[in-house]
């Protein structure tokens, strides 16, 4: 159950300024073009944390998971949307930059997620923050469910991010619905102020925060019809270009291959931009 990443560095820069605000960018901070990243994975977790600066227990939950990765490391491979329009929770406080996006609002009201903080473990169903670990460990136990081979690789010229995704069915997938792959853009090490229940915490870090889908669709693009085969190969390209007030070392790419009917997350890969 190891998950393997060939990581031989990335180029990246600029996208959508609508989820982030383009302010001016010192030279030293901007995204420079670092060569080519690889991932290859084994059997991986997808999970979801639904959470808010102005969450006071959003903070107890992002240390719940810090504790799963620590045990399942990079077999756990976790997304912290912060949904938009939540001016109790979400908001950011005085200058902060703002991390909620319309995408994680998109999946927060198509989940009907009732509150923050709450998670989904491959998108099965929504559980709060302490019932994580035992899903999680359900998904890795039950081993007829390991279905996808996943291999991505992605560049970046000048401002131009091109992702490569193939991979294949190692069995038989009987569940009705087609195969789509969702390719997420995620930030780590960003400083904010954050709600607790201490009161209001000045420089809270916060990982793994969903900045935008690259996929054509936010619930993904279609690979394969219905019920494929074992050895059923898949392939997808991406072009896109990141906002520059994202730094190259602070950025990952997430991708999931994901069920459209039930929106299950049948395997997922990881790799820091480096």
């Amino acid at each position: 159950m190891k998950t393997t990443k060939y990581i031989g560095g990335f180029i990246l820069a600029g996208l959508l300024p609508a989820f982030v605000a383009c302010d001016k960018i010192k030279d030293g901070d901007r995204l420079i073009d670092q060569g080519v990243v690889e991932i290859k994975s084994e059997r991986c977790v997808l999970l979801e944390d639904y959470t808010g600066v102005r969450c006071v227990n959003c903070p107890d939950a992002a240390a719940t998971t810090k504790l799963l990765q620590a045990t399942y490391g990079n077999n756990l491979i976790v997304v912290a949307l912060h949904p938009q329009g939540f001016p109790t929770l979400t908001m950011p406080y005085d200058e902060d930059q703002d991390l909620s996006t319309a995408i994680a609002r998109t999946y927060y009201d198509a989940f009907q997620i009732s509150s923050l903080p709450q998670g989904m473990v491959n998108r099965k169903k929504v559980l709060p923050y302490l019932a994580w670990g035992g899903a999680i460990q359900e998904v890795f136990d039950d081993t007829s469910t390991d279905y996808v081979n996943l291999v991505a690789s992605a560049k970046l010229s000048g401002t131009n991010m091109q992702v490569n995704i193939n991979g294949n069915f190692k069995q038989d997938y009987s569940a009705e619905g087609d195969i789509n792959v969702i390719a997420m853009v995620v930030e780590n090490n960003i400083t904010t102020q954050q709600n607790s229940h201490e009161g209001r915490i000045k420089e809270y870090v916060h990982n793994h925060v969903l900045r935008t889908v690259i996929s054509d669709d936010v619930w993904g693009d279609k690979i394969l019809d219905a019920h494929p085969s074992e050895g059923a190969d898949f392939t997808k390209q991406y072009t896109a270009t990141l906002n520059e007030a994202w730094k190259t070392q602070d950025l990952a790419l997430v991708v999931a291959v994901v069920n459209a009917r039930s929106r299950e997350v049948l395997q997922a890969a990881y790799a820091h931009f480096k």
